[in-house]
């Protein structure tokens, strides 16, 4: 049970957070901080050995978001580079499926508002935080079925 403390904990905030960034597309920074901690804290305190596999999902989120941010020139906001960092530290080594679902995601969403709102003029904005959440979600808890099944 304490090996999911932090994924229980992004379970919870994570949705909190993507709500926030669904309706106001503005995230305290608090928000997304205090979860971080506790997660952190969770794995420091109950399963200390998983520590190098989430900074290896912290890294690969972390450098990927930061070279889009170069890409699109500031468009992608600093909640959700700190989410992302988040999630990669619950994905771990399945962060490079998480962020490519998160991508999949996003793609398909724009796609459908693509599709279906041609006749709006003006910029339509776009959440990104519950595609990371939802895919980092999808792909923990595959990996963890996955797991179960061995």
């Amino acid at each position: 049970m304490e090996k999911y403390l932090a994924f229980i904990v992004y379970l919870f905030c994570g949705a909190g957070v993507s709500w926030v960034d669904i309706k106001t597309q503005k995230i305290p920074k608090w928000l997304i901080y205090i979860p971080c901690a506790l997660s952190v804290f969770a794995d420091l305190l109950f399963n200390h050995n998983v520590l190098a596999d989430s900074f290896y999902g912290v890294l690969i989120f972390w450098a990927v978001f930061f070279l889009t941010i170069k890409i699109v020139k500031n468009k992608l906001g600093k909640a959700d580079v700190w989410f992302a960092i988040y999630c990669g530290f619950i994905s771990g080594k399945g962060a490079c499926k998480a962020l490519g679902l998160c991508v999949l995601l996003a793609f398909l969403y724009c796609t459908f508002i693509a599709l279906f709102y041609k006749h709006k003029r003006g910029k339509i904005k776009i959440p990104f935080i519950p595609f990371m959440y939802f895919g980092t979600l999808i792909v923990c808890l595959f990996d963890s079925v996955s797991l179960l099944n061995q």
